[in-house]
């Protein structure tokens, strides 16, 4: 899969963003841009992030919800957040400090989601 790197320059490029990654549903990193070098390993990043949606997905289909396909996680120092491009198949996460703006991030992964979804279909 030929993905280039420029593709996560938009998000690495907002003010706070550490790293971008983007990866398939067995947690295989496909892409990333490492903006800060105290940005976590992406290969633990995209791990994590498959076992929290297929959690998630199996417990909001339990309930009624539908697919989990989104979520944010905040710590101490910084802000995970992770969107699905096609559930169960293909996901892109950003890490960044607290102080970021969320809503330009969560705004551009939405559109690349959009804009990478033939790529994985």
């Amino acid at each position: 899969m030929e993905l280039k790197k420029e593709i996560l320059y938009p998000i690495v490029g907002i003010d706070g963003v550490k790293c971008a990654l983007i990866h398939t549903k067995t947690g295989e990193v496909i892409l990333k841009e490492v903006k800060d070098e105290n940005c976590p390993d992406a290969n633990a990043i995209a791990s994590l992030a498959t076992e929290i949606l297929r959690l998630t997905h199996k417990i909001t289909n339990l309930v009624g919800l539908g697919t989990a396909n989104f979520f944010r996680i905040e710590t101490n120092e910084n802000v995970w957040i992770h969107k699905c491009i096609i559930p169960g198949k293909a996901g892109i996460g950003v890490v960044a400090t607290k102080d970021t703006n969320i809503g330009l991030i969560i705004f551009y992964l939405n559109k690349l989601a959009e804009k990478l979804k033939p790529t994985f279909a």
